[in-house]
């Protein structure tokens, strides 16, 4: 989603979800703050999904999280490695 935003479809195939789950997930961010959205300049009607400033702030938690729970011989983190996420603006 990075700072310049993405569209719904982007961000469907990117993450391979189905229409459905895409809009499960959105409304969830959204909800709670995490993302917002706004008119995309570009293509007029269009929609961006942006992460917000509180969503930027979950993701360095996160990722502060995942370093004090990787493995301190191997820094290999433990646990589901499924959610290696990104930090927005490193």
């Amino acid at each position: 989603m990075a700072r310049h935003g993405a569209r719904k479809t982007h961000i469907m195939y990117r993450a391979n979800l189905s229409y459905d789950q895409l809009n499960e997930y959105l409304n969830f961010l959204l909800d709670n703050g995490l993302i917002e959205k706004e008119a995309d300049v570009e293509y007029e009607g269009a929609i961006i999904y942006k992460v917000s400033s509180k969503g930027r702030q979950f993701l360095e938690r996160y990722s502060q999280l995942q370093e004090i729970l990787a493995h301190p011989q191997t820094g290999q983190r433990t646990g589901a490695n499924y959610f290696d996420l990104p930090i927005i603006g490193e």
